[in-house]
């Protein structure tokens, strides 16, 4: 390979990429043929060794292998370093990025994520280069081709959103990483061709990038309802994209608008709805539309209202100008004949002028108040009441007798709109046989603990050793018989009783009966 052509070649190639002389430059074939170059050489053909630009003789410029750079800053004049221009660049190659232009560098089978090794064939050189994935992604499109060029890598698809428009995905097909925010999902474009690509999230929506608002980029939107479809555009500007300026369709009238977008104008058929109107009123009619335009309504024109059983003015109502007693549970007429009000009495709704009635109704020509208004809070320590001004349900504290859940409080009784609780309920019953005297206040009962087996008296004189037994006082002996008492016959006699005690003033006594 000769080292003049190489440097022509690769010039070309730098030029392409970078957009020398401020426009598009050519594809790399048609640079090649320019310069009557053409040997044959089929693209993907290994680019021959020292392919490089002049001056540089394979020394100092990056060549990517399988692995790609480390993830490092880009170095001044390597890969990813910023360019305008291809001597910018340490590869003499300065191509478009998602970020801009940036310098690129020649590949072998990998680039690193995000980037593609494509070979280029200029007559007999051949060249492999790292290109951008995602170029055009969620740039806005109208065919496949839009997300394609020659300088980018993979198959990118112009995804169908909908009424949304049409944007650009990204090929992930063979496993790439799509770019942060984004997602790799099987999709379709318009013509139901499916790929792997890079796209927005399920419900979000795709953003202008700078490249896209600098180029002035745009899709086809849609509104869709029951009348129809409308198109429109959506671009990117630089406040980003612009929201689908297609017109909802509607149904189609005469106006000499196309309201339905069928392409057709004031198809209506028949006679069409018209109306006149003036200071009495608005009467409906019918009438034919020409030219955008009803002519021929037959509507009348509204006139003020008089006793003769017409609906003058179009309101709906027969004479109801003429006589008008204000009372919603009549409707008002004229005896055409005499010229008299006739107030005919109406069923339905009305309103009492009480705010604290519900469901007011007519009955006989009278507005019947309905039910009261409920404003039971819930608390017994208020008094509930209406405010018929206002409708508002008021609550008033009260002193009433109340329950406050303890039932071994008594006398309980409301304060404040509170229930206060009263005197807690005295168990102590001073008995000997009981012990821990206490209220439960689930039941209100008092409880106790039995004082078993303590000494106690059960108030009976003629008694002694009386014990506790179940919180009584229980047992004892006879006075008598405990002080072991003996009658002792008299004179005469031969036998006596057992003595029984009996109380005599407040003392046991044993009396003996003898025999």
């Amino acid at each position: 390979m000769k080292t003049g052509f190489r440097s022509i070649a690769t010039t070309v190639i730098a030029c392409a990429l970078a957009a020398c002389g401020g426009g598009s430059g050519p594809g790399p074939t048609d640079a090649a043929t320019d310069h009557g170059q053409d040997d044959g050489s089929a693209p993907g053909d290994e680019a021959p060794e020292g392919a490089v630009p002049d001056g540089q003789a394979g020394e100092g410029v990056e060549v990517l292998g399988d692995t790609g750079p480390a993830d490092v800053p880009p170095q001044p004049g390597g890969f990813g370093w910023p360019c305008s221009e291809p001597t910018d660049c340490d590869s003499r190659f300065c191509v478009d990025s998602p970020q801009g232009k940036v310098c690129t560098t020649f590949c072998v089978e990998e680039c690193p994520n995000e980037w593609s090794c494509k070979t280029f064939t200029m007559g007999s050189d051949v060249v492999s280069l790292c290109v951008p994935l995602y170029l055009n992604l969620c740039d806005p499109c109208l065919e496949n081709k839009d997300c394609n060029s020659e300088f980018t890598g993979g198959e990118a698809l112009c995804v169908s959103y909908g009424g949304a428009g049409r944007f650009c995905g990204g090929d992930c097909a063979s496993g790439q990483t799509c770019p942060a925010g984004y997602e790799c999902r099987e999709v379709e474009d318009a013509g139901g061709n499916q790929r792997l690509q890079c796209v927005p999230p399920e419900g979000t929506e795709c953003r202008c990038s700078t490249r896209a608002i600098q180029l002035g980029l745009s899709t086809e939107c849609f509104v869709m309802n029951e009348y129809g479809t409308c198109t429109g555009t959506r671009k990117c500007v630089v406040t980003g994209l612009k929201a689908c300026d297609a017109k909802t369709p509607a149904k189609e009238d005469c106006n000499g608008l196309d309201d339905d977008c069928d392409g057709l104008t004031d198809e209506v058929q028949g006679q069409v709805p018209c109306s006149k109107k003036n200071e009495f009123g608005e009467c409906p009619g019918f009438g034919e539309c020409v030219g955008g335009v009803i002519v021929g309504c037959d509507a009348k024109d509204p006139a003020p209202e008089v006793c003769n059983g017409v609906d003058d003015d179009c309101n709906g109502a027969t004479d109801d100008a003429i006589c008008y007693d204000g009372n919603p549970c009549t409707q008002d007429g004229c005896d055409v004949g005499s010229g008299a009000c006739v107030f005919t009495p109406v069923a339905g709704p009305c309103d009492d002028g009480n705010l604290c009635t519900l469901n007011d109704h007519c009955e006989n020509g009278q507005c019947v108040g309905g039910a009261p208004k409920v404003c039971d809070d819930g608390n017994p320590c208020t008094d509930d009441v209406c405010d018929s001004g206002t409708g508002e349900c008021k609550s008033l504290n009260n002193s009433k007798p109340c329950e406050d859940g303890n039932k071994c409080t008594i006398n309980d009784s409301c304060l404040n709109g509170a229930c206060q609780s009263g005197q807690v309920k005295d168990c102590n019953d001073d008995n000997p046989c009981t012990l821990n005297e206490k209220c439960d206040p689930a039941t209100g009962n008092c409880v106790f603990t039995p004082n078993e087996g303590a000494p106690c008296d059960d108030a009976n004189v003629c008694t002694v050793g009386e014990l506790c037994s179940g919180g009584k006082c229980v047992g004892g002996k006879d006075y008598c018989e405990a002080t072991a008492v003996v009658c002792v016959p008299g004179p005469g006699q031969t036998v006596c009783l057992a003595p029984s005690c009996v109380e005599l003033a407040s003392f046991p006594i044993c009396p003996c009966v003898c025999f």
